[in-house]
């Protein structure tokens, strides 16, 4: 018997519907010539993520906006996620600062923490497992914020991190430099033929829904 899905009427779908017919924000934007000068600071919360976090930061060295400063908020990771974050620093000249913490507190009380101690024009935030495609990333997300007044927040679209990503990012000239300063490293996760089969079901169906919800939800 067919049914309605929950989500199709739920608050967020009335939510969006109005949102849909107020129309576009009608605040008038107003440039800013100095908007490349404004300095950015970054936040990564990471738990256990010593598979992706060099991805992470590689993507992030390639920016054409670096950040001021990074600071990786470690969630009581049990493996090598620190170490591996601040080798991979430490050789390509990030400025990386580790805040260990007591207990899980995830994403968004990393954001609240930055926001609140940083005097930067700008805070973001990436998880560790985000691998940034195109290089102006950030520089487009400041420009955004600097050319309207009343403008919060600015994010890119989200897609599920696939294996050929993956061997793009470890062709780059700052991977292939750590990887050859650290050969016993192995960043790749299970290539077992289950696990491939595992994780293409679920970036297929992650991607349909992320592109639901950014192009038609959020909307």
């Amino acid at each position: 018997m067919a049914f309605v899905p929950y989500f199709a009427i739920s608050p967020t779908f009335i939510m969006s519907l109005v949102g849909l017919l107020y129309g576009r924000d009608h605040i008038i934007p107003n440039p800013k010539d100095n908007w490349r000068d404004a300095s950015f600071d970054l936040a990564i919360p990471a738990h256990n993520e010593e598979k992706t976090i060099v991805l992470c930061l590689s993507s992030i060295k390639r920016q054409t906006i670096q950040p001021r400063e990074i600071v990786l908020y470690d969630d009581l990771s049990t493996d090598r996620t620190v170490e591996f974050a601040e080798q991979f620093a430490l050789e390509h000249q990030m400025n990386l600062r580790v805040v260990k913490r007591i207990e899980q507190q995830g994403k968004t009380l990393a954001l609240y923490e930055l926001s609140k101690y940083s005097n930067a024009d700008v805070v973001g935030v990436v998880d560790a497992d985000t691998l940034l495609k195109s290089k102006c990333y950030f520089e487009r997300l400041i420009q955004e914020l600097f050319q309207g007044i009343g403008r919060a927040s600015a994010c890119g679209t989200i897609t599920s991190l696939t294996e050929h990503d993956r061997e793009i990012e470890y062709q780059t000239s700052h991977l292939e430099s750590y990887f050859k300063q650290h050969p016993q490293l192995q960043l790749s996760p299970d290539q077992t033929i289950g696990h491939l089969i595992q994780r293409a079901i679920s970036n297929a169906y992650r991607n349909e829904l992320y592109l639901f919800l950014q192009h038609i939800v959020y909307h």
